[in-house]
């Protein structure tokens, strides 16, 4: 589906703060809501391809604008994984999330990243699962909260260091109206003000501590559990909208996956 389809910016501009939504979610059970997703993802063997995201927004967008998925590298030499508001419409890639409204599914935001496309091929098509999926959401009555998102992102496989156990962070970059995501040392986050947006579904112990994909992806225990992938860290005054806690401001440039 086409962004100029739809009022993308209307969608995009409604979804909730992260912190809000992160309290509805908690409120209505973080893992009742999440297990019959996931079981759902497993049953049709896609825990490798399909995510489950916490939606929400990290700006607002104009009319003409949207939220473009890019690989940069900062002004201090580390590589990010950038989400920002660009003109549009144009070559914007290919969705990597959706929203699920009166049984449609709108794409949130977009990527250039091939294996986003090569990923999406594997279940958009596949429509027991969707219509499984789908049905899901709405009798939990989540679908203003989650969403599926596509999990694969040569960023993954490339830019994690291999000398340091890491957590994939988000952050607000209120100044160019983007959100990056990047790894960071575990020792340097205090992953307990971290909210989770971002989940797989593996088979395996129910999780207290966070781990990697790859981890996650080598259990084979019959017990279907979200495991948290990606966290939003938000200000230390418990708001997330003014968090401006990162700058691309001096050389920053895009990488070619």
């Amino acid at each position: 589906m086409n962004h100029s389809d739809f009022d993308y910016p209307e969608i995009y501009n409604g979804l909730q703060d992260v912190i809000v939504a992160d309290e509805k979610l908690s409120a209505m059970g973080r893992n009742e809501m999440l297990s019959p997703l996931c079981q759902t993802i497993m049953k049709y063997h896609l825990e490798d391809t399909v995510g489950i995201r916490l939606l929400h927004n990290h700006n607002q967008i104009s009319q003409n604008e949207v939220m473009l998925e890019k690989e940069e590298v900062d002004d201090k030499g580390a590589y990010c994984l950038t989400t920002v508001a660009v003109d549009g419409p144009g070559n914007i890639g290919f969705p990597n999330s959706w929203k699920l409204e009166n049984g449609r599914y709108f794409p949130l935001e977009f990527s250039t990243d091939p294996l986003v496309m090569n990923e999406t091929d594997k279940f958009i098509g596949k429509e027991d699962f969707m219509t499984e999926f789908n049905d899901n959401l709405e009798m939990l009555g989540v679908t203003n909260i989650l969403g599926p998102c596509v999990l694969g992102r040569m960023f993954y496989e490339k830019r994690k260091p291999l000398e340091q156990e890491v957590l994939l962070v988000e952050i607000t970059d209120e100044k160019r109206r983007a959100n990056i995501l990047k790894y960071y040392p575990s020792n340097e986050i205090k992953v307990d003000k971290l909210i989770q947006t971002v989940w797989m579904a593996t088979a395996g112990k129910d999780y207290t501590e966070n781990i990697s994909l790859a981890e996650a992806m080598q259990t084979c225990t019959p017990i279907c559990t979200p495991v948290a992938l990606i966290h939003c860290d938000p200000n230390d005054d418990g708001t997330h909208s003014r968090t401006v806690t990162y700058s691309h401001s001096k050389g920053h440039e895009t990488v070619n996956p």
